[in-house]
């Protein structure tokens, strides 16, 4: 195999694992964007008030306008929830609703599932190889 079809061949593994791994998760009735938004809201969220949109927008590196898209989006969804800051009424906050944890939770059990099965299936070398090979990338990434 030559590198150009070395090139062509790892560019369409990366295409159809992301292509079908994007299938999996629409079962729960939202887009990929909105998991990693709720789920960032989830993990970040510091108090039972909520988090700023400024603050999600800046963990996220989205601009506030695209927050608010994503925010409408799941609020539409009943997933989350804007409310005003207790002692400042210019700050907004979102958190998620009650529907929002159970999602994510929910798909956070069925991402680690389907990830154990995942190992099952390639083998635990595999897996180990695999998670070697990722972070390779990952950090040829992160020095471009």
């Amino acid at each position: 195999m030559d590198n150009n079809q070395l090139v062509f061949e790892l560019m369409n593994a990366f295409r159809r694992v992301n292509k079908l791994r994007k299938k999996q998760g629409e079962r729960f009735g939202i887009k990929k964007s909105e998991f990693i938004f709720l789920s960032t809201l989830v993990e970040n969220i510091k108090d039972r008030e909520g988090i700023k949109v400024s603050d999600i927008s800046s963990i996220l590196e989205i601009t506030p306008a695209a927050a608010t898209h994503m925010i409408n989006s799941l609020e539409e969804l009943d997933l989350l929830e804007r409310t005003e800051h207790p002692t400042d009424r210019r700050i907004v906050l979102i958190h998620p609703t009650k529907k929002g944890y159970e999602l994510i939770e929910k798909m956070h059990e069925y991402f680690f599932e389907d990830t154990k099965n995942l190992i099952e299936f390639i083998g635990k070398e595999n897996a180990i190889k695999l998670i070697e090979l990722l972070n390779q990338v990952s950090d040829y990434y992160k020095q471009k």
